[in-house]
């Protein structure tokens, strides 16, 4: 399966999304193209956290579109060398010089746009962030209460005034405010919805 970058400077590129054999769910198209609308006047030069990364093609969209810095956290290793995989293609493209980080790694080029990719559990990782991110994108499992603790613990690392938006089933009821985390609207596709909130 392939996704291509909808939009930016990496528009038109096809990247790798899973075989399958992978119990992934990949945001569809109709939602990543949503996401962005939704994020656009935040993106450029921000730093972008893609938890619960799958392959990736919602982190490096936002590089495309823009941001100065993004990070992936992905628990599984098959994904991860999707990941590294994608960003090797997003590379060779030849439309970014870009300065690839394995989590641990001390490299600081000071190159346009940076990818840092952590392999790990997402809720292991809050304090070695190198960053505070500006923008997080999050589609932990369907199945699963991950939505409202990822909430709860990301609140504390998110910028102010930062944007924080979660993909769940649109049968999942989020609160309304956690931790400064202030939902502004949520948007519906099919069984699909897409939370926005907003730190105040």
């Amino acid at each position: 399966m392939l996704s291509r970058i909808i939009s930016g400077r990496g528009a038109g590129l096809n990247l790798c999304l899973v075989s399958n054999k992978e119990n992934l769910r990949p945001t569809t198209g109709r939602v990543k193209e949503a996401f962005f609308d939704i994020i656009q006047f935040f993106i450029h030069g921000s730093v972008f956290l893609d938890a619960f990364a799958g392959t990736g093609q919602i982190g490096i969209e936002a590089a495309s579109r823009g941001a100065e810095h993004v990070v992936f956290i992905e628990k599984s290793k098959t994904s991860i060398k999707i990941i590294e995989n994608n960003i090797e293609k997003y590379k060779k493209s030849n439309l970014l010089n870009v300065n690839v980080l394995k989590h641990g790694t001390s490299k600081n080029d000071h190159k346009p746009v940076k990818f840092e990719v952590m392999h790990s559990n997402v809720f292991d990782l809050l304090l070695e962030l190198k960053r505070k991110p500006n923008i997080i994108f999050a589609d932990p499992p369907f199945d699963s209460c991950l939505a409202l603790k990822f909430l709860d613990r990301f609140s504390e690392i998110i910028c102010k005034n930062g944007v924080l938006v979660l993909e769940t089933s649109s049968k999942n009821k989020l609160p309304n405010e956690l931790n400064g985390l202030f939902l502004k609207k949520v948007y519906r596709y099919g069984n699909v919805s897409l939370n926005l909130y907003l730190k105040i």
